[in-house]
């Protein structure tokens, strides 16, 4: 199974920022940093609406969801974990 590739947040505000300020175009960075150009878009509409955020990691998501399960349990008052 293939694996997603993750970018944080400084990295795609960086990106978006020379794209904008003119360092380099969308074409020169999707190609030097091997991204779909259909990526860079959707950062940059993502940032003009100011809804680019992190993603959680597979293990913060998985200790999220445990979270959430003790919190059922406790408020269950069940004790079983």
């Amino acid at each position: 199974m293939k694996k997603y590739r993750y970018f944080p947040l400084e990295y795609k505000q960086r990106i978006v920022s020379e794209i904008e300020s003119g360092q380099r175009s969308k074409a020169a960075i999707a190609r030097e940093e091997h991204l779909a150009s259909s990526l860079i878009d959707r950062w940059q509409k993502k940032v003009r609406e100011g809804t680019l955020v992190d993603r959680l990691c597979a293990c913060d998501r998985q200790l999220m969801k445990k979270n959430d399960w003790l919190k059922v349990c406790y408020s269950c008052n069940s004790g079983y974990y």
